[in-house]
């Protein structure tokens, strides 16, 4: 049987490869948009960020937190100091006193906030009088002679 319509072999060559290069286009957009998402998940993933809280003014050592003092920040996770406060911290963090200088933007650690009942070692000597330190590492330290309650004499 024979066709009643002659075909031209360039255009039904030229046909095949539109339906070929739209298929492979089409594929391949849809590769490109999967590994799209896929680095963007893997990114988000590797930059989950936290909000601690911060200063939002110079601060000097005795000055007190206020809720003017403090703000939050996002933060990456993994620059995050194991010491900052977060907002559920915030209650422990407004009225505290302040230990270290801090400059606006500066992480609100714990270790630079006085906490109820501490007084630093400073406040306890007298006017004139003056505390020094003793290097100490495993040679010259008591190597276990001493534990947890143990009852000790300073001398100064």
């Amino acid at each position: 049987m024979k066709l009643p319509l002659k075909y031209n072999r360039n255009v039904v060559g030229f046909a095949i490869a539109l339906v070929v290069g739209g298929f492979s286009f089409f594929a391949a957009r849809h590769q490109l948009e999967a590994q799209g998402l896929a680095v963007k998940a893997q990114f988000e993933a590797e930059n989950r960020k936290s909000g601690i809280l911060v200063v939002s003014r110079d601060m000097q050592p005795g000055d007190i937190l206020t809720m003017q003092h403090v703000a939050q920040r996002l933060v990456p996770v993994k620059y995050t100091p194991s010491q900052a406060t977060t907002s559920a911290d915030l209650d422990k963090v407004v009225g505290q006193r302040v230990l270290t200088a801090m400059k606006p933007g500066d992480p609100i650690l714990l270790q630079s906030l006085e906490h109820a009942g501490f007084k630093p070692f400073s406040t306890e000597l007298a006017e004139g009088r003056r505390a020094i330190t003793f290097p100490v590492d495993e040679v010259n330290s008591f190597s276990g002679l001493l534990a947890p309650g143990d009852v000790i004499d300073l001398l100064y």
